[in-house]
Order: C-alpha cells, then sequence, then structure tokens
C-alpha cells in the first residue's frame, strides 16, 4: 500500500450489531435451561416414601452458574444434609454392606440431562441464529 492510502469499510445487519452478544446470552440460556430442568428432575424423585420424610433435603438442592458457564446442581454444604444426600443417593461405602443402594436421583437426572441436552441446545441457538439473520 503507498503511505497515506486510507481504507474505509463499513458493516451492517443483524449479525454485526448483536453477533457478539447473542452466542454467549444463548450459551448461558443453555445452561440456566438445563440446570432448570436437572434441579426439577431431581426434586421430583424426592416425594414422601422415597427420599423424603420432611422436606428439609428437598429444599437444599439448589443451582449455580459457575465461571465459564459451568452449571452445578448440588445439595446443601451442611454437614449434617450431606451425609443424609450421599446416602440416598447410595454413594456411600457402607451402602455396598446394605440392601439399599439408594435412589440415584441425582444420576438418573444426569443421564435425563445428557439425553435432553442436545435438543434444548437446538431450539436455543437455532432461536440465537434466526436474531443474527
Amino acid at each position: 500500500m503507498a503511505k497515506g492510502t486510507v481504507i474505509d469499510s463499513k458493516t451492517t445487519g443483524p449479525y454485526f450489531q448483536h453477533g457478539a452478544r447473542a452466542i454467549p446470552e444463548a450459551s448461558r440460556e443453555w445452561v440456566e435451561d438445563m440446570l432448570r430442568e436437572g434441579e426439577a428432575k431431581v426434586n421430583a424423585q424426592l416425594y414422601a416414601g422415597h427420599g423424603v420424610l420432611t422436606g428439609r433435603y428437598k429444599s437444599t438442592i439448589h443451582t449455580e452458574i459457575k465461571s465459564n458457564l459451568h452449571g452445578v446442581i448440588d445439595d446443601s454444604p451442611d454437614r449434617h444434609m450431606s451425609i443424609i444426600g450421599a446416602w440416598l443417593e447410595g454413594s456411600r461405602t457402607r451402602n455396598e454392606r446394605h440392601r439399599f443402594k439408594g435412589y440415584g436421583a441425582f444420576r438418573k437426572g444426569r443421564a435425563h440431562l445428557r439425553r435432553l441436552a442436545n435438543e434444548l441446545a437446538g431450539k436455543i441457538y437455532a432461536r440465537a441464529t434466526r436474531r443474527l439473520t
């Protein structure tokens, strides 16, 4: 290029106006939908006579989005509730010696989310793509 030459360009359209925000927003929306669905699946498995007597443990189930859109479904950090949760889930070593192997609510919730993930992502990213075109 010759000295002093100036090149000017202008981009217009929905992709250039919304593109920088649309994909991160869609990603966050997908993680939030997955967390809502997963929490509902875990809670649906905790009912009277099946993992719940008082409802206290069920009330400790919560979701959180950590950095880099890493979603977590967990129970309370309360030590007593953590012991109950491990027993209900069937992840304690003593469960190997007993007939009760746990309900596996979190394992079933994870399996449900794995089956549902692509479908939810497809719907959300399709909406984001429509906004960009």
